[in-house]
C-alpha cells in the first residue's frame, strides 16, 4: 500500500474548506489501510507533531515568524524542503493541496527523490489557482515546475479541468475528482429536531433563516449579500441571516452591518465547529461568490437537505443544473440576489423539493467513501508506473 504525504498550508484545527476536505479524505484513507502523513505550517498554540484521525501531522515552522506574504511563503518553502528530505523514507506519494509556490518546489524535489507527485487544484475562475500563474514571473515559474514534475493533476470541477487544459497542462495527467462530504454526519432533520436545535442555539423558532458558510473575503460576495439583506429584511421581518466563518474582510463587514442597522437581522458566528447544527437550524443556504471550485459548505448544505441560493458561476452552476437543487442569480447583482432568496423564502414546497433533490445528488456523487475509493485506486495506479 503506498504511503501518502499530504502537503497543505494550513490544517485542522484551522477551519476552512480545504482543511476540512483533506481531513475527511485522510480519515477515509486511514480506514482503508493507507499510511497518511500531513505536513503543514505551524500555527501558534498548536503542537509541532501529533496524530489526528490516524494520520501523523507535522507542523513546520516558517523561520522568521514576522514574515508576511512572499517572504513567509519563501520561509515556509525552505521548511518543506527540509521536511521532505528528512522524512524521505516515510512516503511514496506527495499529494499537494493547492497550487502554492512551496508545492511547485516540493514537486520538483519529490521527482528528484523518486516519488510520485499529485497536485489538487481546488479553486477556479478569476480568483483561482490557474489565474494566479498569470500574475507574475513567479507564477510562470510555478506553472513550469508543476507542468514538468507533476504526475497527476486533480481537478475538482469541469471548469477547473477546462482551465488546466487551456493552460497547456497534459490531458493525460488530468483526473476529475470532486470534494467529498460525510453524508452520515451531514443529513436532513425532521421539523421537531430542527426546532430543538434552534432552541439550543437560541435562534427564534418562527424565523426564516438563511445561512452563509465560508471565508469572509471579497470573492465570497458578502458585501452584496448584506446590501440585499437590507432590502429583504424591510419586507420580511422574520428573516435572519447567519454568517459562519472568519477572514480578512470580517471587521469591514461587521461595520457595514452596524452602519445599515442590521444587527438584529444578521448574526456573525465566527468559526464554527458544530456546522451540522447550523445547517439543521436553517431554511436555505446562500453563496454569493464571484468564483469557486467546489465548496465544501455547498456539499454539506446539499447533504443536509437545504435548498441553495447561489451565484451562477462555473463549478456551482453545473451542480445546481444537474441536481435541480437551487435558484441561481447573477454574481455582483443585488437585485438578482434578492429575487433568488425571496423565491425560496416564499415557497416552502419548492424548498422541500429542492432539498430532497440536493440530498440525493450529494449522496450519489459526493459521499466521502466513494471519493476516497477513487483516490485509493489512483495512488496504487501511479505507484505501479515506472
Amino acid at each position: 500500500m503506498p504511503k501518502i504525504c499530504m502537503l497543505i498550508f494550513r490544517y485542522h484545527p484551522i477551519v476552512g474548506g480545504a482543511e476540512m476536505s483533506l481531513r475527511r479524505l485522510s480519515q477515509q484513507l486511514v480506514k482503508s489501510g493507507f499510511e497518511v502523513s500531513v505536513a503543514t505550517k505551524l500555527e501558534p498554540g498548536l503542537l509541532a507533531e501529533e496524530v489526528i484521525d490516524g494520520a501523523r501531522v507535522y507542523r513546520l515552522k516558517a523561520s522568521g515568524g514576522g514574515f508576511k506574504g512572499k517572504f513567509l511563503m519563501l520561509a515556509y518553502t525552505l521548511s518543506v524542503i527540509v521536511f521532505l528530505l528528512k522524512h524521505n523514507k516515510e512516503y511514496d506519494v506527495i499529494h499537494i493541496h493547492g497550487a502554492d509556490p512551496y508545492g511547485s518546489v516540493a514537486g520538483f524535489l519529490g521527482k528528484l527523490l523518486g516519488k510520485k507527485v499529485m497536485l489538487k487544484i481546488a479553486t477556479g475562475g478569476e480568483y483561482g489557482d490557474i489565474s494566479g500563474f498569470k500574475e507574475s514571473l513567479l507564477g510562470g515559474l510555478q506553472k513550469a515546475l508543476y507542468k514538468k514534475y507533476t504526475d497527476i493533476y486533480i481537478c475538482i470541477s469541469a471548469q477547473i479541468k477546462d482551465e488546466v487544459i487551456t493552460e497547456g497542462f497534459s490531458r493525460d495527467k488530468i483526473r476529475e475528482i470532486p470534494n467529498g462530504v460525510d453524508v452520515d454526519e451531514f443529513k436532513p432533520l425532521c421539523a421537531a429536531d430542527k426546532m430543538k436545535i434552534r432552541g439550543r442555539l437560541l435562534l427564534p423558532s418562527d424565523a426564516r433563516i438563511a445561512l452563509f458558510a465560508g471565508r469572509l473575503v471579497v470573492r465570497k460576495g458578502l458585501s452584496e449579500l448584506i446590501d440585499s439583506w437590507k432590502i429583504i429584511s424591510a419586507s420580511y421581518k422574520d428573516c435572519l441571516l447567519l454568517v459562519a466563518g472568519s477572514g480578512s474582510q470580517g471587521d469591514e463587514l461587521r461595520k457595514k452591518v452596524r452602519d445599515l442597522q442590521l444587527d438584529s437581522n444578521i448574526i456573525f458566528l465566527g468559526d464554527v465547529n458544530n456546522m451540522c447544527d447550523y445547517y439543521g437550524a436553517s431554511d436555505i443556504f446562500v453563496l454569493p461568490s464571484y468564483g469557486e471550485g467546489l465548496p465544501n459548505a455547498l456539499l454539506e448544505a446539499m447533504a443536509c437537505g437545504l435548498p441553495l441560493a447561489v451565484s451562477e458561476i462555473p463549478g456551482i452552476k453545473e451542480i445546481v443544473e444537474k441536481a435541480g437543487c437551487g435558484v441561481m442569480f447573477r454574481p455582483k447583482d443585488d437585485d438578482s440576489l434578492c429575487k433568488a432568496i425571496i423565491a425560496l423564502l416564499d415557497d416552502e414546497k419548492k424548498r422541500q423539493e429542492m432539498g430532497v433533490k440536493g440530498r440525493g445528488f450529494a449522496a450519489d456523487n459526493y459521499a466521502i467513501e466513494k471519493i476516497a475509493d477513487r483516490y485509493s485506486l489512483l495512488y496504487k495506479e501511479i505507484c505501479q508506473k515506472n
